[in-house]
């Protein structure tokens, strides 16, 4: 559903459903939600937001499945850099 209000402009909307699929996930829980977030505060102009949903990724990645390397790590922390070259 966030999707659907991410392509209609909805933006908070869409962050609303995006939060909602993280809440209702039991570990070890899917980060595809958060990474569209940063996507949609990317859009919205809010760098920070997304930087902050990324970090939240991070931890959930080291939590739930124990990654804290590799490229599912890695590539988190290039779009957190990424983001933050736009603040």
């Amino acid at each position: 559903m966030g999707d659907v209000y991410a392509r209609a402009g909805q933006f908070e909307q869409a962050i609303a459903m995006y939060e909602k699929a993280m809440e209702i996930q039991k570990p070890p829980r899917m980060v595809d939600a958060l990474e569209a977030i940063a996507q949609v505060c990317e859009r919205m102009g809010d760098p920070q937001r997304g930087i902050e949903a990324l970090e939240r990724e991070i931890v959930i990645l080291k939590e739930d499945i124990n990654t804290t390397c590799g490229e599912t790590v890695d590539y988190v922390r290039r779009e957190i850099e990424r983001l933050k070259a736009l603040r």
